[in-house]
């Protein structure tokens, strides 16, 4: 009898024994699966936060229509590491940058575009090295009036038509310099390789002659006050718009609208007046202009479409004549402006004019249009706006 019970007591010791290593065993591992699971988690979590990318540039763009398209599809060949932040209110337009951006995308290049529909989405403060603001002429100042607001701009580079008011024009300079933006206009003539050639063979006065049908005078004509500008390093000048051709058309734009025939204009330097004559007729193709250069010791006649730029200089001896022929293919924005927004980001300076050199000449082109747009009896014309961009 005490036997069976010793040997009872001693497997009920064992099993109780086997009971509690059981248990521990089970703890154990519950606790190892907790710590695997913590740890799982947390390096989880690190490689969200090590993935986030830098960029060393801020870029922003207002506007991607025709022109801002072609801004964008530069900036996207930088080789800068750059962030643009893309806003446009149409969404469709938003749409046909992110399928250019899917297609000029590089595989190397360290580049984020990000789009937004409002800049309501920014908070106060937000920083941007260069900001391109390609919209209309007609919401411009209000674009630029919420951008300055709520961000701080280093660059601003600014579309033409630059706005549709003199008084515009005015307060726009006041706000640049209220708050210390370096501020540039888009008038890129004066930047390429054909402006620098034209500036070391004719000294002032630079006569110019812009001849060709369709190419947008109420548009483009800045471009080419600010290249006579260039040339004759004078940025003052006058207009006369009696020899544009009565009335005026529609714009390919919506509400706004185009103006036919001559526009002159004279800038005087200091060693005579240099001759500016814009001619652009109803027919032609907008892409075949032929531009004319002169002064005293020769002239360059220049072909768009060709990109010839064909040059007749004096000899030493007044007597013989040297002969030139240059290419000069005028360069696309959507290959030229990545240039410029470089050389604001590694230079802090840039080859377009500022707006403190242009803003006068675009308040000029302005009146003379708005004149001729008053005679013509056009509403907005009427009421002091003039409905260009």
């Amino acid at each position: 009898m005490d036997g069976g019970d010793e040997t009872s007591k001693v497997m009920t010791r064992a099993r109780r024994l086997k009971s509690v290593r059981l248990v521990i065993l089970i703890l154990l591992l519950s606790t190892l699966i907790y710590i695997v699971k913590e740890k799982v988690s947390s390096e989880s979590h690190e490689t969200i936060v090590t993935e986030e990318p830098t960029f060393d540039h801020q870029l922003l763009l207002i506007g991607v229509g025709n022109i801002g398209l072609r801004h964008l599809q530069s900036l996207m060949t930088s080789t800068y590491s750059v962030d643009i932040t893309v806003v446009d209110p149409s969404w469709s337009a938003i749409q046909r940058a992110q399928s250019m951006c899917d297609i000029e995308r590089r595989t190397d290049s360290q580049i984020r575009v990000s789009f937004f529909d409002s800049l309501d989405t920014f908070s106060v403060g937000t920083r941007f090295d260069v900001v391109i603001i390609a919209t209309n002429a007609d919401v411009r100042r209000i674009v630029i009036e919420d951008v300055l607001a709520c961000c701080k701009v280093q660059y601003l580079i600014l579309e033409k038509v630059l706005f549709q008011t003199a008084v515009d024009h005015v307060e726009m300079k006041r706000l640049f310099d209220r708050y210390q933006v370096q501020t540039y206009v888009h008038a890129q003539w004066g930047t390429v390789p054909l402006a620098k050639y034209l500036k070391s063979r004719l000294k002032p006065p630079v006569d110019i002659h812009v001849e060709g049908g369709n190419w947008g005078l109420c548009c483009n004509s800045i471009h080419f006050l600010t290249l006579a500008s260039f040339l004759n390093n004078q940025s003052s000048l006058t207009l006369d718009g009696s020899r544009l051709q009565p009335g005026y058309a529609e714009s390919k734009r919506q509400g706004f609208v185009e103006i036919f025939g001559e526009l002159t204009g004279q800038i005087a330097t200091r060693d005579g007046v240099a001759d500016v004559v814009l001619q652009c007729s109803s027919t032609g193709a907008s892409g075949d202009r032929n531009l004319t250069f002169s002064n005293r010791q020769g002239r360059v006649v220049w072909n768009e479409k060709t990109g010839i730029a064909l040059g007749t200089f004096k000899g030493n001896d007044d007597l013989n004549t040297v002969n030139e022929v240059k290419e000069y293919p005028f360069p696309m924005v959507s290959s030229w402006s990545r240039i410029l927004v470089e050389q604001l980001l590694s230079t802090g300076q840039c080859d377009l004019p500022l707006y403190e050199n242009v803003y006068k000449m675009s308040m000029a082109l302005n009146d003379a249009f708005l004149a001729h747009l008053t005679e013509a009896q056009n509403e907005d014309a009427m009421e002091g706006i003039c409905p260009i961009t």
